[in-house]
């Protein structure tokens, strides 16, 4: 967005650095504010300054659509609502589970961040980012909800996460001008207030009275620094007329960054904690590969061999059991079998291609061509 500062006659750029800055954002705005419009220009800028090797997006989709575009960015490591109890429970395990993991290794390298620890070692190391669009909606669900639910837990430990530290940062969206505790509220610096419905509001977002009543305009806001408050206008994430066109354009721009990314995976915290065989509360699940999010990666991937056309039926062929998916693309087999597979995940060890109703699928198997590059043949030969 763009900064309005009359007097010095400029309208400076604000950049926001989730690092150093600002660990944790608050995006408050009345129903038609611009809220959502905020948050898509933020995922999406966030997107496309850093690599899905440096950035593991979570979305927490609680209030309305506005994350739901950015599902099939590479980035994204899982996205849910809140009728997702078993994913965000396992979400909540995944993030508790990563920041103790990131304690252990920032004290045997004998630092106190994560920035000192990548300068120290040379590792890789991705920067995460949550982002629970409607904190309210989930504070009022969790009150209504029984006293055991996910819901409730991920109310009572939003507070502990925020201060977690570990190059682990959440951004939260309300229509409200309340976090609704003053744990939870002191441990979000970053504050950007749209529109809201009373000018007493202000007070409660940003510290201090609005000197001003913002313009109605959809994105405007008002931005503190120090004793100083700026007003603000949200750069809108695409050029579109309207919502429904800026839904289509934001959702083409994630397939497009999927495409471009070459199919890229990386092992993310949600991964490492379903690997483990064990939910946050004691139940015991199969280690788990997100097909869907396979099947995402491997036509990204596909997309790339100029010999492949449209149509069939694939399987993944899973250490135990076979899911059916189908891609957008039936592979240049040739091409595909010359190609780097280090992109897929090691639990995948087979491909089916189902080309001809007729015919028998043809198979990859795919850890017979990591160690021998053989080429792929029909299923029944």
């Amino acid at each position: 967005g763009r900064l309005d500062r009359p007097a010095a006659r400029l309208q400076p750029a604000l950049r926001l650095d989730l690092g150093r800055q600002f660990p944790n954002l608050w995006l408050a705005g009345k129903p038609g504010a611009g809220v959502d419009l905020a948050v898509r220009t933020l995922v999406l800028a966030l997107a496309e300054q850093h690599t899905p090797a440096e950035l593991e997006l979570y979305g927490l989709a609680f209030n309305g659509g506005a994350l739901l575009p950015f599902k099939d960015l590479p980035h994204m490591a899982a996205m849910f609502t809140l009728r997702d109890e078993d994913g965000l429970r396992d979400l909540l395990g995944a993030l508790q589970a990563e920041i103790d993991r990131r304690r252990e290794l920032f004290a045997e390298a004998g630092v106190d961040n994560a920035e000192h620890y990548r300068q120290k070692t040379g590792a890789q190391l991705t920067s995460i980012v949550v982002v629970i669009d409607g904190f309210d909606v989930l504070y009022r669900e969790a009150q209504l909800a029984d006293y055991n639910s996910v819901l409730g837990e991920f109310k009572d430990r939003i507070e502990g996460l925020l201060r977690a530290g570990c190059d682990i940062h959440l951004v939260l969206t309300t229509v409200t001008a309340t976090l609704f505790r003053d744990g939870i509220e002191k441990n979000v610096t970053g504050r950007i207030a749209l529109q809201l419905q009373d000018r007493a509001d202000y007070y409660g977002v940003l510290g201090a009275p609005p000197p001003f009543l913002i313009d109605e305009a959809r994105g405007r806001a008002l931005w503190r620094e120090g004793a100083e408050m700026f007003e603000l206008q949200m750069a809108a994430p695409t050029t579109a007329a309207t919502s429904a066109e800026e839904t289509e354009m934001l959702a083409a721009t994630a397939l497009a960054m999927a495409a471009a990314s070459g199919g890229y995976w990386r092992e993310t915290a949600f991964d490492r904690w379903r690997a483990r065989g064990d939910r946050a509360d004691g139940s015991i699940t199969e280690p788990a590969v997100d097909t869907d999010a396979l099947g995402a990666r491997l036509n990204a991937r596909l997309a790339q061999n100029s010999g492949a056309r449209r149509g069939g039926a694939a399987s993944f062929g899973l250490p135990t059991t076979a899911v059916p998916y189908t891609p957008l693309e039936v592979p240049d087999l040739t091409a595909l079998a010359a190609d780097d597979l280090s992109w897929l995940p090691p639990g995948v060890e087979r491909i089916e291609f189902q080309t001809d109703a007729e015919a028998p699928p043809v198979a990859i198997d795919l850890d017979l061509l990591r160690r021998t590059g053989t080429q792929p043949t029909a299923a029944g030969e």
